[in-house]
């Protein structure tokens, strides 16, 4: 299970995304003049779209790192 602070950044990325998946819509298709800037905003998002996945896999990884963080030595893993 995700913390607390892994949630925040995840949305708050996915914010980010966002906002700059609306500008690039709004660049390419409604402004003629600065088309350049919407490609520079469908670039930005794609690369955060990439950060989040690799700070989910990289989240999860290390959740499951540990996992058996609470047993104190070998002795205690044993299953009676």
């Amino acid at each position: 299970m995700m913390n607390k602070t892994s949630v925040y950044v995840m949305v708050m990325m996915g914010i980010i995304t966002l906002i700059n998946l609306f500008l690039s819509y709004h660049y390419i298709f409604n402004v003629k003049g600065l088309m350049w800037m919407g490609f520079v905003s469908l670039f930005a998002a794609m690369l955060l779209i990439a950060l989040m996945i690799q700070y989910y896999k990289q989240q999860k990884k290390q959740d499951h790192s540990n996992i058996n963080e609470h047993i104190k030595s070998d002795d205690d893993r044993i299953l009676k």
